[in-house]
């Protein structure tokens, strides 16, 4: 599945792709370096909630994506919590949280980003 967002007031489009396999966070990376761009990354809210949007839609809870530290805003209250090594990232509820890397999720890849 395909998603693209324009978001403003930079309106840039970006296009994802949802991996509708088990992966473990690093599973997921190395999938999306080597065959889209790398794993998502959320620049605004909007897309954000454009993404929830499409997870409701497809019935998916979270997905694993990539994380920038500049967006620190977007974490679930609480978290990261880091409780027993949980170092990597996933969209849930339109927040971020910190999970084990190790568990098993969907993977939304980057595909396109133009600058």
């Amino acid at each position: 599945m395909f998603v693209r967002l324009c978001t403003l007031p930079s309106c840039f489009p970006r296009q994802y792709h949802l991996v509708e396999e088990e992966k473990t966070w690093r599973e997921a990376r190395t999938h999306c370096r080597q065959h889209h761009k790398d794993l998502a990354t959320v620049a605004s809210k909007e897309e954000v909630d454009t993404l929830n949007d499409v997870l409701t839609k497809h019935d998916h809870d979270d997905v694993w994506i990539g994380l920038h530290r500049r967006w620190r805003w977007m974490w679930k209250e609480g978290q990261p919590d880091n409780y027993r090594n949980k170092n990597c990232t996933v969209l849930k509820d339109e927040k971020w949280w910190d999970y084990h890397c190790n568990y098993k999720l969907f993977t939304l890849c980057l595909l396109f980003e133009s600058l």
